[in-house]
């Protein structure tokens, strides 16, 4: 049989070191509570520097949309002046152009890329210019998407070209309209 006294005693004798692990415990856990606290601080200032960055990216993001506006204006002005040489931008974009491997830039896209880059320049239509400029918009989601280098660095290039062709039909459609119009004698 169990002697009561003996369990009672023994429980009395071991308290004084269940009080102290108690202790122990409890200041293990408020040491972990306030690394916990401390952890959520450093969160809170990580979060506020990554949105500030993200509102700084933003920024240069605009700015450099803004500025592949201004380049793709200018060369589409250059264009219609006669400066640019299409057919050496269009052998570049022609020779360059990525393969396509996924989601976006499929290969039904590549494969109408080819054909539009492949025709003479006199037959690229506004209707071809078009359907490049949503190639390049493919080519572009599929970059932001995959992070490929070799659409980061064509995307440029084919807008360019795009920009080119654009001054290049608006040249021939204002010469057309000028020897189609009787000059007036003085």
């Amino acid at each position: 049989m169990v002697d009561v006294e003996v369990v009672v005693s023994s429980l009395i004798s071991q308290a004084p070191l269940v009080a102290i692990a108690v202790l122990i415990l409890y200041y293990k856990i408020r040491g972990v509570e306030n690394k916990v606290i401390e952890i959520g601080k450093t969160v809170k200032n990580v979060e506020a520097r990554v949105s500030n960055i993200e509102t700084r990216l933003n920024s240069i993001e605009t700015r450099l949309e803004s500025f592949a506006n201004y380049q793709e204006t200018l060369l589409d002005f250059l264009a219609a002046e006669g400066v640019v040489e299409h057919s050496v931008l269009r052998g570049h974009v022609r020779t360059l152009y990525p393969r396509a491997r996924s989601r976006y830039y499929t290969e039904e896209a590549e494969r109408r890329l080819v054909a539009i880059l492949d025709k003479d320049l006199d037959e690229i239509t506004w209707d071809d210019l078009t359907e490049l400029d949503n190639i390049a918009e493919l080519i572009f989601k599929e970059y932001l998407e995959t992070g490929r280098e070799d659409l980061r660095k064509y995307y440029p290039k084919l807008k360019f070209f795009i920009a080119a062709m654009r001054g290049y039909l608006r040249r021939k459609e204002w010469e057309r309209q000028s020897s189609a119009t009787p000059q007036k004698s003085c």
